[in-house]
């Protein structure tokens, strides 16, 4: 009996092992799918608006070399999806919007598993507009007026961008933010991560549920709220207002070196204040904590729940 199962076991392997091969084309899992390769452009003349909205589908956006916005889409899908898998490049008098069409509610198993590269040429955009399920975005290089960008999930990275008004609307995931010029940065996240590095703005405000904040090198009058998540800035100094709310998360402001006109303000409930200026003018009352740094022309409120606070040097 033993020999029996042994052999039904040998020959169960040796068959999945037969149909692993077979799936397997040219180094990949294909899982019966096929290559797809899709390209198209339009002119950039007059050109001001531009609309991507895509549904679980990466995306990476650069600077162009030529005057036309290109968009190619390039990945793997099943042969089932192959003709209803189309890539949209449409330009409605001077709106450009992209997207991708595809059937993907199909019975049994399926692969779609495709990303979108879209080449803007450098010019001067009123808006840009970015949609996504859950799918990874790279945005980098635009420049508009305003800039806004809605996504479920997934990770989203601007980089090298110059906007009027940067909107971003996030459910889960992580956001980065890098080398980036605003007038004004606004995030809602419900659980997400967020960076920030080398910003220049007017005001940067970020509401975050679950999610970290972490800053380095913002210079901008901060807003800021984190339920649950830390809020970590590390700075030359403090030279614009700043307003911090949290619940449980610790807060942390680092410097380069003492702060040199500020007025700290720490309200809190069971969290505590770490300063770690000495010699620093600080006052404790039942309300809360002001430290004061040169003549307190900055100012700073930092209010939390059970996080504390920490001052010190990055």
């Amino acid at each position: 009996m033993k020999k029996w199962i042994i052999t039904a076991v040998v020959l169960f392997v040796v068959g999945l092992i037969g149909v692993t091969a077979t799936m397997w084309n040219e180094g990949g899992f294909s899982l019966g799918s096929v290559e797809v390769n899709q390209e198209q452009a339009v002119a950039a003349d007059g050109v001001k608006d531009v609309v991507l909205s895509l549904n679980s589908i990466n995306v990476t956006m650069v600077k162009g070399t030529a005057n036309e916005i290109k968009a190619s889409l390039a990945g793997r899908v099943s042969k089932k999806m192959v003709e209803s898998t189309k890539l949209n490049l449409i330009r409605e008098g001077d709106t450009v919007k992209i997207g991708v069409d595809s059937n993907r509610w199909t019975v049994g198993f399926s692969v779609f598993d495709v990303q979108v590269r879209v080449e803007l040429p450098q010019q001067q955009y009123e808006s840009f507009v970015f949609n996504s399920g859950t799918g990874d975005m790279n945005i980098a290089g635009v420049s508009a007026r305003s800039v806004r960008v809605e996504a479920d999930s997934g990770t989203v990275k601007l980089e090298g961008m110059k906007a009027g008004k940067i909107s971003l609307e996030l459910g889960s995931g992580d956001i980065e933010v890098n080398n980036v010029a605003a007038d004004t940065l606004e995030l809602n996240g419900d659980s997400t991560d967020v960076f920030l590095g080398k910003l220049a703005a007017q005001k940067v405000k970020l509401k975050t549920g679950g999610g970290n904040i972490r800053m380095k090198d913002v210079e901008a009058e901060l807003e800021l709220e984190a339920d649950t998540g830390e809020v970590e800035a590390e700075m030359t100094d403090i030279t614009h207002p700043i307003n911090i709310t949290t619940g449980s998360g610790e807060v942390i402001l680092n410097t380069a070196e003492r702060p040199s006109s500020a007025a700290i303000r720490f309200s809190h409930g069971s969290g505590e204040l770490h300063n770690q200026w000495e010699g620093t003018a600080q006052t404790t009352a039942h309300e809360g904590d002001d430290i004061v740094f040169g003549d307190g022309s900055v100012a700073v409120n930092v209010k939390t729940g059970s996080g504390d606070l920490t001052l010190g040097k990055r």
